[in-house]
């Protein structure tokens, strides 16, 4: 009996012995298990050799997180057993948690694997948003996560951009995350905001002018150098002596180019009667004259009766139009006239108040015919009409592509109401401005009259429809003739072999007097040979060439036609329709 249990002890260790030595002394086993015991999956190789890791599991209503301990991406030198870790696929959820200074944490909750949706950057009133402490995996992992916005303080060194950008953040109908420590200028906020959104000083913008002011009878833009001449009141005087492309210098002996913006205009300003003296560039040469102020006509509202046709040209919307139109309607109406001409084109806009009391008098009583949406308040005003019948009349708004703002929302509204409007599309500007007296909400850094005008948001017509693209006419019929060119400025000499929209204008008038075949725009050996004829004629160098003195006696030409309404085509074609 001792002897068989001795051969069964010896056959037991030979299969103990037999069992450790399979894998030979070079080979060592890793094990990889189901989390029950169950295995799923074996390495067997040399130590010191590279893991290639094997593929994730798979359990029915499970995720799989991971393994119980690191896998090594080398061989050990021992056997290793690894298990796997799982989270039910119902209930596995885990937390995002976005930490910002000074307000509630954004909490969200993803399960194992899934897309972490990462959000908006916070804009936080005086601080950059430089973003969150560490990066953020795009899948969801097997535990809780805390991101912390990094926030820097946002101001920049000059206190007048930061109460500007103050006051933006708050109206302005678009977002602004600018880092204003790289912004030093007003200025340089304007390359961030739309053509509209700007500071200026109060009564200086052509809207604001009265019916009569004093002063040149000219309208201004601000360069380094001085003030460039744009327009031109055509019931002034000065047009004897400023032409468009004059650049003002000098006022009084004051160089404006060492002159703050806002200290510009009034330089220019004064009593009836009082004296300025000039200083002007014009293409290169220097010319000096003394002008005295006067008193300068400038309706905004002119009447025309052409038989039973009223026409009534708006050419602005200021803060007296509405009054001065409805004097001129009542007294049109006086006339038993059949057909009114409502005329915005080159009418860029003006205030909302006054289109809306002109359109009170043609819409009758139904939905709102203007709604305004303020972006930053999230609330709408709508204007509603308050008359109960129509005129006894039909009415036709006459536009181009000129129109813009206040002239759109009078056309289109007149047009839902089943007007006619005539002309080419117009401009397509379909937000609204407010002005807010800035320099008496920080007078300590501007001037108590210094305005900021900020785009609020948008408006739309009876039909909530935006206008982006312009107001599309009824009745499309474009301007031809000269007030179909562009208006002549002083700008350089032109010669042959040049081409530019300036050259055709000058074309059109020197054909008018020495009728000849022209290329449109290009300066050839025919409008050559016609302008020397030109300049022969009216005692000028003949010199064969547009020189300053040849552009400015056919701008004087220029002026004299566009005063004559014969020349307005458009206009004509359209009294031709109505009375036809």
């Amino acid at each position: 009996m001792k002897k068989i249990i001795n051969v069964i002890i010896l056959i037991l260790m030979m299969v103990v012995l037999s069992s450790c030595n399979l894998l030979g002394s070079d080979e060592v086993r890793l094990t990889f298990d189901n989390g029950d015991g169950v295995v799923i999956y074996e390495i067997v190789q040399a130590p010191l050799t590279k893991v290639v890791l094997p593929e994730e599991p798979v359990k029915a209503g499970y995720f799989f997180v991971g393994w119980d301990k690191t896998v090594p991406v080398i061989m050990p030198d021992k056997n290793m057993n690894f298990s796997a870790l799982w989270i039910k696929a119902d209930d596995g959820l885990f937390r995002v948690t976005f930490k910002i200074q000074g307000h509630a944490d954004l909490i969200f909750y993803y399960q194992y694997q899934e897309e972490i949706m990462i959000p908006e950057d916070p804009h936080i009133e005086g601080f950059v948003f430089g973003g969150w402490d560490k990066e953020i995996p795009t899948l969801m992992p097997a535990k809780d996560l805390v991101f912390v916005a990094q926030l820097q303080t946002n101001t920049s060194s000059n206190p007048e951009v930061n109460a500007v950008y103050n006051l933006l953040n708050q109206l302005y109908y678009q977002e602004l995350p600018l880092d204003l420590s790289k912004i030093t200028k007003v200025d340089q906020l304007y390359q961030y905001l739309d053509p509209y959104t700007f500071l200026y000083q109060a009564d200086t913008r052509a809207i604001d002018q009265e019916e009569n002011y004093v002063g040149l009878g000219i309208t201004v833009n601000q360069l380094p150098e001085g003030l460039l001449v744009v327009d031109i009141n055509l019931n002034s005087a000065i047009d004897e002596y400023l032409y468009v492309g004059d650049l003002i210098v000098s006022v009084d002996g004051i160089y404006l180019a060492e002159v703050e913006f806002d200290e510009r205009v009034p330089l220019i300003r004064g009593e009836v009667g009082e004296k300025k003296v000039i200083g002007i560039k014009r293409m290169g040469e220097s010319h000096q004259f003394e002008f005295t102020l006067a008193d300068i006509n400038n309706e905004s509202v002119t009447k025309k009766l052409f038989d039973n046709v009223g026409y009534l040209y708006i050419n602005r919307f200021g803060p007296d139009t509405a009054t001065k139109f409805n004097q001129e309607l009542k007294s049109l109406e006086n006339e038993n006239i059949t057909e009114l001409i409502i005329d915005v084109r080159n009418d860029g806009g003006g205030y909302l108040d006054a289109v809306v009391a002109i359109l009170r008098n043609f819409i009758v009583k139904n939905d709102p015919f203007l709604t305004i949406y303020n972006v930053k308040a999230e609330n709408k005003r709508t204007y509603s009409p308050v008359l109960n019948e129509k005129k006894p009349y039909h009415i036709t708004v006459l536009v181009n592509e000129n129109s813009a703002s206040a002239s759109e929302v009078l056309a289109e509204a007149l047009k839902q109401e089943g007007y006619d409007v005539f002309g080419t599309v117009t401009y397509g500007k379909d937000v609204y401005q407010a002005g807010y007296l800035i320099g008496q909400m920080y007078p300590d850094l501007f001037a108590s009259d210094i305005v900021l005008n900020v785009t609020l948001g948008y408006w739309y017509p009876a039909n909530e429809k935006r206008v982006t693209e312009g107001v599309t006419p009824t009745i499309t019929h474009p301007q031809t003739g000269i007030l179909s060119l562009s208006y002549p400025a002083l700008t350089k000499t032109f010669k042959r072999g040049d081409s530019d929209s300036l050259i055709e204008t000058y074309q059109y008038l020197v054909n008018l007097k020495v009728p000849h075949n022209y290329e449109r725009g290009l300066f050839n050996e025919t409008f050559e040979n016609a302008l020397k004829s030109y300049q022969e004629n009216n005692n000028l160098s003949i010199t064969g060439e547009l020189d300053l003195s040849t552009e400015m006696h056919l701008i004087d030409y220029y002026r004299t036609l566009i005063k004559d309404s014969s020349y307005d085509n458009q206009l004509n074609s359209l009294l031709a329709l109505l009375t036809k």
